[in-house]
């Protein structure tokens, strides 16, 4: 890409999708922590997890099969946001080590859902599930997360994601063809209110400048559409 690699994510839900042992999930990380400490360049942030209600057993074995003490901890806390409760990530935090020099939590993925394998469950329930996680998860001094990661995948040609098993999980803020949905306002509003802006409605002007010079960089990953023959 052109950029040096600052931190490594080894495995990405080893406790769901990932589908790993908690002692070869901690195996990645203890590669990815060699590789780092012989650049000198990244760090490992560990974990990864999805706060499911038997995270701790499985965290726990995890860390077990450490050979370092990591500094960053990963968390993807969907089932907190789509049950508002922060129980199961409360659980997770506690169960980290505390010997951690610096220890930080990274919100390394999540998103509010507007549809889930086939459960259209709309605009409202997305914004709903939106503002408890700007409002409520990221605000919690106890959780403090360093940095959160809001998770989208767009689909070519504009068009929006299948609602279905196969489709799998929509978290997109905007529909085909860029119109916003009621979460985009939610997600964008503290990010407005600190710049002294409203949230524009169109996602083709946004009120804040494009974040140099990773947008180039992501621009080479996309798939550049073929363009249309004339008079088609």
């Amino acid at each position: 890409m052109g950029y040096p690699i600052a931190y490594v994510e080894p495995w990405n839900e080893p406790n769901n999708q990932g589908g790993e042992s908690a002692s070869t999930a901690a195996a990645f990380a203890n590669s990815a922590n060699r590789v780092c400490e012989a650049s000198r360049t990244c760090a490992v942030i560990a974990g990864d997890f999805e706060d499911r209600s038997d995270v701790l057993p499985y965290e726990q074995a995890y860390e077990r099969a450490l050979t370092f003490v990591p500094g960053i901890w990963g968390v993807h806390p969907y089932v907190s946001v789509q049950s508002h409760s922060e129980s199961n990530v409360r659980r997770l935090f506690a169960g980290l080590p505390a010997h951690a020099s610096g220890r930080q939590i990274w919100i390394t993925e999540i998103g509010a859902l507007y549809c889930s394998r086939g459960e259209l469950r709309g605009e409202a329930r997305q914004a709903s599930d939106a503002a408890y996680l700007i409002d409520t998860l990221l605000g919690d001094p106890a959780l403090a997360p360093a940095h959160a990661f809001y998770y989208g995948f767009l689909f070519g040609g504009r068009a929006n994601a299948p609602c279905t098993q196969a489709g799998g999980q929509d978290s997109e803020l905007y529909g085909s063809f860029g119109v916003p949905r009621a979460a985009a306002q939610v997600i964008l509003r503290p990010l407005a209110s600190s710049r002294g802006t409203s949230v524009s409605p169109n996602p083709e002007s946004p009120p804040w400048p494009p974040w140099p010079p990773w947008t180039s960089a992501a621009n080479l990953m996309i798939e550049q559409l073929p363009k249309e023959p004339k008079g088609s």
